[in-house]
């Protein structure tokens, strides 16, 4: 996969989840744990490109805008 790859979620914060992330410490319910704690989860299943940067990227809706 290319360095410059990227899948962006549209969030309504730059600290918002980017999906729920299921089947992790904190479950299925968007809820449970901290927002900080499910986004390091999204971020794990999204994973990393060659660079180790973060593949899964919050953007500004509408604008695409990075945060």
């Amino acid at each position: 996969m290319p360095a410059t790859f990227r899948v962006l979620y549209p969030t309504h914060n730059s600290t918002d989840q980017l999906f729920i992330p299921g089947n992790q410490a904190e479950g299925d319910n968007p809820d449970s744990g901290s927002m900080a704690q499910r986004l390091a989860d999204c971020q794990n299943l999204v994973g990393t490109d060659t660079n180790s940067d973060n593949i899964g990227v919050a953007v500004q809706p509408g604008t695409l805008a990075n945060w």
